[in-house]
């Protein structure tokens, strides 16, 4: 191509891609980057705080005992620089903490949510509380500022796996094969 002929350009834009295709374009980028690119738009907005990008830079930066890397710990943001853990029965709730210098994040554990007998399966944040299940075939609801199990469910006689709320209306479903 002749020097004085001005090369044709590709110019892509991320409000025109699929979901699926941001998703695994952002699980590349740094938190800075992440947010920025946030910030460009509502979609990449809404894209960029989806729980899988996030549950890998949560996995990298919070210290995970070497015993327990085989436990898949469930993560969840919470509002105010919150994060939810669950590992093993237990769901901890920590606060972040960004460090100007380089972008470094600390965690302080402020409180622990302890009662099941066995591994926790699945845990939602909803309207103020935590509601929980488990391996115990339990499901309990916690609430967020005092820390106290004010409801425990019990019904399956299975592995309770699955868990979720609307308004006043706590659903789970269990390894039984019932819905409660």
């Amino acid at each position: 191509m002749p020097s004085n002929q001005s090369e044709a350009k590709c110019v892509i834009n991320l409000n025109t891609l699929p979901d699926d295709v941001l998703l695994a374009i952002l699980r590349f980028c740094d938190t800075k980057s992440l947010s920025v690119l946030s910030r460009v738009s509502r979609n990449l907005y809404r894209v960029a705080k989806d729980d899988s990008i996030w549950r890998r830079i949560a996995l990298q930066r919070v210290n995970v005992h070497s015993s327990d890397k085989t436990l898949m710990p469930w993560i969840q943001l919470g509002r105010h620089h919150e994060l939810f853990v669950a590992q093993a029965a237990d769901v901890i709730l920590y606060q972040i903490r960004k460090h100007n210098k380089g972008g470094h994040f600390s965690w302080k554990p402020l409180m622990t949510f302890g009662g099941h007998q066995g591994d926790i399966s699945k845990f939602v944040i909803t309207g103020g509380q935590l509601l929980t299940c488990g391996m115990d075939k339990s499901v309990r609801t916690w609430n967020l500022e005092t820390g106290i199990c004010n409801g425990l469910y019990l019904g399956h006689t299975g592995q309770v796996h699955s868990v979720d709320c609307f308004r006043e209306v706590i659903v789970s479903g269990s390894r039984d094969k019932t819905i409660k």
